[in-house]
């Protein structure tokens, strides 16, 4: 086990035994090159000193947490982010409209792609970027969803509470998911997938796209606004909203 990897769960370092390292030893002497001299008699006074190898053991065998991160990287962080429709039975916005026309698997790729971009602008942007941050984790509260998104924030040691913030309050909580707004840039999105890893299951954040800040019938209202026509009270509600109704 490398000494160098994180403690956790219970896990810690112990010293070898004598028997594992008298076969460490047999082993290193079977693979020697010195040994056919050995064995013809030569002792071990009469062999030259052979040259050292300063590159043979310099690279050691990567932690549990560096193969973890490595995973996390060659996974795009959209991957980690709540789909469109997934999004959309959450909160009722255009962001449908951004995306739709098209067929299902296109509309897919198309929201992955601009949940990249967005990641992309909140990296440069000089202020924190908002975000959603949603728990799926069955059998749970939403105070208990809560301060599980908080703890694997926190749990961070590459990022300070300074690189984030989240709201008081979920603003979405039923059996099956709640939903919070993290303030954060894509690195922090990131450090925080690759240092908990499998903990993260069922977590899913998403940076927030222009259309998803706006409510759905937005854009038909304003249509209408400026054609004359008035449309009255406007119904809105997604699919886990249950029917709930906003002007």
């Amino acid at each position: 086990r490398d000494r160098g990897a994180r403690r956790k769960k219970g896990h810690f370092w112990t010293e070898p035994s004598a028997w594992w390292t008298a076969a460490r030893k047999e082993t290193t002497m079977a693979r020697s090159p010195l040994l056919p001299l050995l064995l013809l008699g030569a002792s071990r006074a009469d062999i030259p000193p052979a040259r050292p190898d300063f590159g043979q053991h310099t690279r050691r065998r990567p932690s549990r947490h560096t193969l973890r991160r490595r995973r996390a990287q060659a996974v795009p962080l959209a991957s980690n982010a709540l789909s469109l429709n997934e999004f959309n039975a959450i909160r009722a916005t255009e962001a449908p409209q951004d995306f739709g026309g098209v067929d299902s698997e296109t509309a897919d790729g198309l929201w992955g792609s601009a949940i990249e971009f967005e990641y992309e602008v909140s990296n440069a942007a000089a202020e924190l970027y908002p975000h959603t941050m949603c728990s799926s984790q069955p059998d749970m509260s939403g105070d208990e969803r809560g301060a599980q998104m908080t703890f694997a924030l926190e749990s961070v040691r590459s990022i300070s509470q300074s690189d984030w913030r989240t709201s008081d309050y979920l603003f979405h909580n039923t059996d099956s998911v709640s939903c919070g707004i993290l303030m954060a840039s894509a690195e922090t999105v990131s450090a925080v997938y690759e240092w908990n890893g499998d903990d993260m299951e069922g977590i899913e954040v998403n940076p927030l796209l222009g259309s998803m800040k706006m409510v759905a019938q937005t854009v038909n209202v304003i249509r209408a606004r400026m054609a004359g026509t008035d449309l009255g009270a406007v119904s809105v509600s997604a699919a886990s909203d249950g029917g709930a109704d906003a002007p």
